[in-house]
């Protein structure tokens, strides 16, 4: 391998312009939703998913706090309250609370009562008058009194007792329980308030007291309710509100009370009851609000998800409660296109996640043009930002920059490409290759592809089609088409390993095949032999229930398990476990991708997005760097090409073509170029379509530009 080339493999290593972050899983977990909020009149404390969101009032300027940059030992915040001497204190899901000091997190808590198990979970932290810390939680509620963790559960509450979802205390610091029943202490004795009524929490339980001193309860199907002391009076909204969790009360400066539902709008309290709302605000997310809130002046805060608005009188501004663009935790696959940017397909039914090569995230809008009920995404290629390919359990879609087109081909799942630029598509029965947008299909009929489901598929580097197919019995098998078109078979019944392939293949630097078992491992083929190394080493890591796999430039195989990644170089397995994801079993799965930068992606239909820096290449990093002042145009381009830029000095000056597997396609030195405008043509006509890489070298600083010829 000559130098330049070396250069150029580098430069792949490093062309992804994203921060360094060390030996360490970054999180980019979805903060996905408001969950409580406490307002001191300047700034909102919001507490979330993905750790506490303080937000300026004013200028809705925020800063996240989370494991990535703080103490918290855990980023699901479930609970946030202030204490009268203005103290802020969070609640985490696994039933821990801290004090926020404004930047960080300090006095740790949890209780010690042994019903309090890892399974746990923290739904609300209220401090009473007195300075007692009240935790609703599923053993029941939690008192903090001195140093002593006092818990009432069925004993003292009785024996409907089903969890504790809200806590509320009043002015003479007389306590609420809210689980099934409504439960309160007063003088040391707990009453069922709910006794008498058919009121019941079912699957939330969400207390509020207004101005007026009525207390407010959600948590039943389709009623709310109000208590003045005495007497219950009972409300319908004729709709279904406990949607996975009642939503909140809030309550205006004329003393109106709204309750905001999570699918089916916001209501406010008349005189003839509640009546659904329809401003501008509450209309823009369809009807969808994860959180509202009404502060102390005024103005009206509305969350769904990781967008938040705010109502101010009559100006609504839009900002995010986020950092990335990540709508949803559950992110079911990714990709890293051509263009450098990463694309993300999470459970959201509105956008897609993009992160640019700057580090700037984005929004790619779903296509709706289907009109069709349920659809599911499944992989994304793009090509560069106006040549997009996605997969819908409905048939493909393609993006030119503007708009979406819609082939309806039926159930379509994972892409990939050959080195002269052709697109294979995996459907149940069938592969379609598109070349130059023309479809064309492989299936039972019309070829020697197998008759059963196809579970994956790859290329190698000799552009040879891998496909996996099978089922749950002993009729698995993996095929191979060669580029000539001849097809071979082998079987399960011949090569029991094979127990059931699936996924992406993947070929290492020795030519050999990997694919993913969907029971256990991952399937190894060199040519000659079946294994199963990960199987046999699985004593050597954490888990080995593989979903994807993956390499690295310098051959380093990488395998995504349920909560991390198994490492297997240089004859070394190794863990690369993420803290933030439960060390358990579970039917999460996971894919990884890594980018130009040298970043290990991964990401859960459960736990969101992680990101990780590999030691690969390293100390040549300071010689690479993305260069946005060199102009490459018209890009894609047909016949020839410009490259123009800038020298504030004399330089040396070299440019090389290369393909996505390192061939070169040229090399031009031009010596010593005088200070001021470069401007240099390249003729491209010669090359097949596809994505190439052109190198430039700048008095040894290498500068790398991406290249689509169509």
């Amino acid at each position: 391998m000559n130098l330049l080339k070396l250069k150029y493999l580098f430069v792949l290593s490093f062309l992804f312009n994203l921060n360094s972050f060390g030996q360490n899983w970054i999180s980019y977990e979805s903060e996905e939703q408001i969950n409580d909020l406490v307002d001191d009149g300047n700034e909102l404390f919001m507490a979330t998913n993905a750790g506490l969101v303080v937000m300026n009032k004013s200028t809705l300027e925020k800063s996240i706090f989370n494991t990535n940059n703080s103490n918290l030992t855990s980023n699901h915040i479930q609970t946030i309250t202030q204490a009268s001497n203005g103290d802020i204190w969070i609640g985490t899901y696994d039933v821990s609370i801290a004090r926020f000091d404004g930047t960080d997190f300090v006095d740790f808590m949890a209780p010690t009562n042994p019903e309090v198990l890892y399974w746990t979970n923290l739904f609300d932290l209220e401090i009473a008058p007195n300075g007692d810390f009240w935790l609703g939680t599923s053993v029941g509620a939690i008192q903090k009194q001195g140093t002593n963790w006092i818990l009432y559960d069925a004993d003292e509450l009785g024996p409907n007792f089903f969890r504790i979802w809200d806590i509320e205390i009043d002015a003479a610091g007389d306590v609420y329980a809210g689980g099934s029943e409504l439960y309160k202490l007063s003088a040391g004795v707990w009453s069922n308030l709910f006794a008498g009524t058919t009121l019941q929490g079912y699957l939330d339980a969400e207390l509020y007291f207004a101005n007026d001193g009525l207390l407010y309860f959600a948590g039943d199907l389709s009623r709310l309710a109000r208590y003045d002391g005495v007497n219950w009076i009972e409300d319908t909204l004729g709709i279904t509100i406990n949607n996975f969790g009642a939503g909140m009360f809030t309550e205006d400066l004329a003393g109106d009370v709204y309750f905001n539902t999570k699918y089916s709008g916001i209501y406010k309290l008349g005189t003839t009851g509640w009546s659904i709302q329809s401003a501008a605000q509450m209309m823009a997310y369809g009807d969808r609000t994860d959180f509202y809130y009404i502060d102390g002046q005024g103005n009206r805060w509305l969350n769904k998800n990781i967008h938040l608005s705010v109502a101010k009188s009559g100006v609504i501004e839009n900002t995010l409660i986020s950092n990335a663009t990540l709508e949803d935790v559950r992110t079911t696959n990714l990709h890293h296109g051509d263009n450098g940017s990463m694309y993300f397909i999470t459970s959201s039914q509105e956008n897609f996640s993009v992160l640019d090569q700057n580090g700037d995230w984005s929004f790619l809008p779903i296509p709706t043009i289907s009109g069709l009920n349920f659809e599911t995404f499944r992989d994304i290629l793009a090509l560069a930002d106006n040549d997009i390919w996605l997969s819908s359990s409905y048939g493909l879609y393609h993006f030119d920059g503007n708009t979406w087109a819609w082939y309806a081909l039926g159930a379509c799942s994972n892409f990939t490409r050959d080195s002269q630029g052709k697109i294979y598509v995996l459907a149940p029965d069938k592969i379609h290759m598109i070349e130059n947008n023309v479809f064309t299909e492989y299936n039972a009929t019309n070829s020697g592809i197998t008759d059963l489901a196809l579970l994956g598929h790859g290329l190698d580097a000799d552009d040879n089609l891998w496909i996996a197919a099978g089922g749950f019995t002993n009729d698995n098998l993996i095929q191979k088409r060669s580029s000539a078109g001849t097809w071979t078979t082998y079987l399960e019944t011949d090569y029991p390993i094979l127990k059931r392939p699936m996924g992406d293949f993947v070929f290492d630097n020795d030519g050999s095949m990997w694919v993913t078992d969907d029971f256990y491992g991952a399937i190894k083929f060199d040519g000659t032999t079946f294994t199963n190394p990960v199987a046999d080493n699985s004593s050597l890591t954490t888990n080995a229930n593989v979903t994807s796999v993956n390499i690295d430039i310098e051959g380093g195989l990488y395998f995504s398990h349920q909560y991390g990644v198994i490492k297997f170089k240089e004859g070394v397995w190794e863990s690369l476990d993420i803290e933030n994801v439960p060390n358990q079993n579970s039917s999460s799965r996971s894919k990884i991708e890594i980018d130009n930068g040298g970043n290990l992606w991964w990401a859960s239909n459960w736990y969101g997005v992680f990101s990780y820096k590999l030691d690969i290449a390293s100390g040549i990093s300071s010689n690479v760097k993305w260069e946005k002042a060199v102009a490459v145009y018209p890009n894609p381009a047909a016949s020839v090409v410009t490259l123009e830029m800038d020298l504030t000095a004399p330089s040396n000056v070299s440019v090389s073509l290369f393909n996505n597997q390192g061939q070169s396609f040229g090399s031009y030195a031009y010596g010593e170029t005088a200070e001021g405008n470069f401007k240099k043509t390249l003729d491209v006509s010669n090359l097949s379509k596809g994505v190439y890489h052109i190198l430039l070298l700048i008095n040894e600083q290498a500068v790398a530009k991406t290249l689509l010829v169509k």
